[in-house]
């Protein structure tokens, strides 16, 4: 078991779903928020979010959450997706 903390409040961050490397950092989106944790493998610490509340896409149940994520090294940019959603989103990752 693996525990993951805020580095910032210090806080445990539970519910972590779908993960994927970007360069030294694991990317991890926490179920049912539409945060992204950036988060320090060697630390097991997070080091930053990606705040997506603000994705244009209108839920309809509880169950259609941010669920997918994949990473493009050739362009650096993230997909991202979620359970029964009919779109994608893209976004340029900061270098």
């Amino acid at each position: 078991r693996i525990r993951i903390t805020d580095q910032i409040s210090g806080a445990p961050v539970r519910l972590l779903n779908e993960l994927e490397f970007v360069g030294d950092e694991l990317l991890a989106n926490v179920w049912f928020k539409d945060q992204v944790a950036r988060i320090n493998v060697n630390a097991g610490v997070v080091v930053g979010w990606y705040d997506l509340r603000g994705l244009p896409y209108k839920k309809r149940d509880r169950e259609e959450v941010l669920n997918g994520l994949a990473y493009c090294s050739n362009d650096n940019t993230l997909y991202v997706t979620g359970k029964k959603w009919s779109k994608i989103f893209k976004f340029q990752l900061p270098q």
